[in-house]
């Protein structure tokens, strides 16, 4: 399957309760990519800027659900966190991306999240 092409993510979005219980991926062919359950509120969306790519994740784990946060990295030096409501925040770093490199998903376990990079553009 081809790797969407760099600025194709839109915006980021997710919903949080104890747990960071979503994060999605939305890109701006209207496709996106969902980890996790409904539960929870809705947080702001994170809105890309044209040609603004991911670069990197971490993940504050703690075993439930989507983990007590997860920051998202551009390209740009800004960074979207999605954080429980209650925060006890444990840092497992468990991606860092180098540029010209870009996240375009991850992949969830049991035990934490995953991530994936792809090729220098």
């Amino acid at each position: 399957q081809p790797l969407p092409p760099a600025g194709a993510l839109a915006s980021i979005s997710g919903r949080r309760g104890w747990w960071v219980d979503r994060l999605s991926l939305n890109f701006r062919d209207g496709a996106a990519i969902v980890y996790g359950q409904e539960g929870g509120d809705a947080v702001e969306d994170f809105e890309l800027r044209e040609g603004e790519a991911v670069v990197g994740v971490c993940q504050w784990s703690s075993g439930q659900f989507l983990g007590e946060a997860i920051e998202l990295l551009t390209s740009e030096g800004r960074t979207h966190r999605i954080a429980s409501m209650l925060p006890r925040w444990r840092l497992e770093r468990i991606a860092e991306v180098y540029r010209p490199q870009r996240v375009f998903g991850l992949t969830t376990s049991a035990r934490a999240a995953e991530w994936g990079g792809d090729m220098p553009r």
